[in-house]
Formats: C-alpha cells, sequence, structure tokens
C-alpha cells in the first residue's frame, strides 16, 4: 500500500514528468499546511523519506535547498531508517553535512539522532563527515562560554 507521498508522486509524475515530480512533492512535504495520514510513520518526514521515489533522487535535486530543507527536518524529528542517510551521504556529502547543520542538533549533542549519524560514521569512516560535523558543534559550544 503506498503512502500519502507515493500516490502524490505517482500523480506529479504522471502529469509533469519526473524533475517538476520530485520538485512539486518537496515543496508539498515542506509547504502544504495539512497534516497526511500517519500510519505507521511517526511524522510526515519520516514517510517521505522512506517512500520509495527518493530512490530517484540525484545529486541535481539533492543540492537543491527544499531537499536540504527536508532532510534536516528528518535528521530534527529522529532519523528512523539510516539507509536514507547513508544514500544520501553518498550522494553528495556537502548537501549532507549542510542539512545536519541546518537540523539544528549540532546545539544539541544529546539529540537521539546523533547516535544513529555516529554509527553511520563508524561504519563507513573513510567518508570522515563527522569530524566536519562535530567540528562545527565543538566551535559553536566553545563559542557560547
Amino acid at each position: 500500500m503506498k503512502n500519502y507521498y507515493e500516490e502524490k508522486f505517482d500523480l506529479l509524475f504522471a502529469k509533469y514528468g519526473k524533475e517538476i515530480a520530485l520538485k512539486k512533492i518537496v515543496e508539498d512535504l515542506l509547504y502544504k499546511s495539512s497534516q497526511p495520514k500517519i500510519n505507521d510513520f511517526k511524522n510526515k518526514f519520516d514517510m517521505f523519506w522512506q517512500s520509495k521515489f527518493i530512490n530517484l533522487i540525484t545529486t541535481y535535486e539533492f543540492k537543491q535547498e527544499n531537499y536540504i530543507l527536508a532532510l534536516s527536518q528528518y535528521i530534527r524529528y529522529v532519523i528512523t531508517n539510516e539507509e536514507v542517510c547513508i544514500k544520501f551521504l553518498h550522494l553528495d556529502i556537502e548537501s549532507f553535512i549542510l542539512a545536519i547543520r541546518a537540523s539544528g542538533i549540532i546545539l544539541d549533542p544529546q539529540h537521539i539522532s546523533w547516535n544513529i549519524l555516529k554509527a553511520i560514521n563508524y561504519k563507513h569512516e573513510s567518508l570522515d563527515f563527522f569530524h566536519k560535523s562535530f567540528f562545527t558543534q565543538f566551535q559553536i559550544i566553545n563559542s557560547s562560554n
């Protein structure tokens, strides 16, 4: 059974094609005030990032501000699927780091998403994305003291 975003994406894809559908679906997520029926998902960001169409997102789309913002909200509200993060970390590390920074969790070293990000970093040490994120967190915490 398809979730709200998968059904909406299919309609957009049929009407506009892939590129426009990917643009409009993330706008729907971020700027539509009504909340879709959640069912087994934690929130609408969880539902969105676990939709099948995210496999169609390319580096070009992921570098767009709306996709970075959408991923930042997913991180802020708690990552539920580590594979989503791994996919986008590999797709574009800089956009992934921007999403972490925009999420606001940098200011909260106890945020539960850090545990998932640490596990990802442990499995993918060669990517060294955490060094940049932790360095930023360290700078922010020290500048507030």
